[in-house]
């Protein structure tokens, strides 16, 4: 039996819905392949971040080479026949460098330690004597702790039994004269609290381990005479500022004890150190 006009056209539709439902699942197939292929080269590429060597060497992802098909045949071996059952393979690399850095020392205080046989250890085991041929030096840096001590000023007093006046040797001059603390103990606190942003409490418990007792708020005490003395310098300073080029300026909020009370320290930093010091 033949088939009617009606049932021709929905066999053709049916056909054709069939033949573009098979294109998007084509399309969709390629699309979920290509995401597949990224995904695996991403977990490669994961596992060697996690997993291997810490290097950028092109041997650590063999898949690398083939994205640059000149710079493989540049590092590949050269291999040179010498026969049919032999081959010679040559290359060239670069010479490794030593690792560590050559510390200088030739600028500090050197102390020589000279190591030597005892008489019973000079005799060889044949019943001769051992002769000096050489030396071997060695270098090693050593750490000497510091030491705080206690100068004491003893001023002798003299009189005069005629007029009875007392005279005594002059008084050291100290930057701080009512003050425990000498000049290098006020110069080492500065440096450490300003230069190496070490707080008193710090060098306070640094201190204590020498069995030195000087609470910060003594030290905080110092600190701020010095700064007294000091302040002309900063003035001076200060004066120099608008006579420089280029001037940087860094404003840092402090805490203060009061409440409802912030603090500002500004920091000026000039670049005209040549120019400056040209001028003077």
């Amino acid at each position: 039996m033949g088939c009617t006009t009606k049932q021709y056209q929905k066999l053709s539709e049916c056909n054709a819905n069939l033949q573009q439902e098979i294109m998007v699942l084509k399309s969709m197939l390629a699309s979920k392949i290509k995401t597949i292929h990224e995904l695996q080269e991403k977990i490669v590429l994961l596992r060697y971040h996690q997993y291997g060597r810490k290097t950028e060497a092109l041997s650590g992802l063999p898949r690398q080479l083939s994205l640059f098909d000149d710079a493989a045949d540049e590092i590949t071996e050269q291999v040179e026949a010498i026969d049919a059952k032999t081959e010679q393979v040559t290359y060239t690399r670069k010479k490794r460098m030593t690792k560590g850095r050559k510390i200088d020392t030739s600028h500090l205080p050197r102390e020589v330690v000279m190591h030597y046989l005892s008489e019973e250890e000079k005799k060889c085991g044949c019943g001769k004597c051992l002769t000096k041929i050489g030396e071997d030096r060695s270098e090693c840096l050593e750490f000497i702790p510091v030491v705080i001590k206690v100068v004491e000023h003893v001023r002798i007093k003299y009189t005069c039994r005629n007029c009875e006046s007392i005279k005594m040797g002059p008084k050291p001059i100290k930057a701080l004269a009512k003050s425990m603390a000498g000049n290098s103990l006020i110069v080492d606190i500065l440096i450490k609290k300003y230069a190496h942003h070490l707080p008193l409490y710090r060098q306070s418990k640094i201190l204590a381990k020498l069995d030195i007792d000087i609470p910060d708020n003594t030290m905080g005490n110092w600190v701020m005479n010095a700064a007294t003395l000091l302040a002309p310098l900063g003035e001076a300073l200060c004066a120099e500022l608008p006579n420089v080029r280029l001037l940087q300026v860094d404003e840092t909020t402090v805490q203060v004890i009061k409440p409802h009370k912030k603090g500002y320290m500004w920091v000026y930093q000039s670049l005209d150190i040549k120019e400056f010091q040209n001028k003077k």
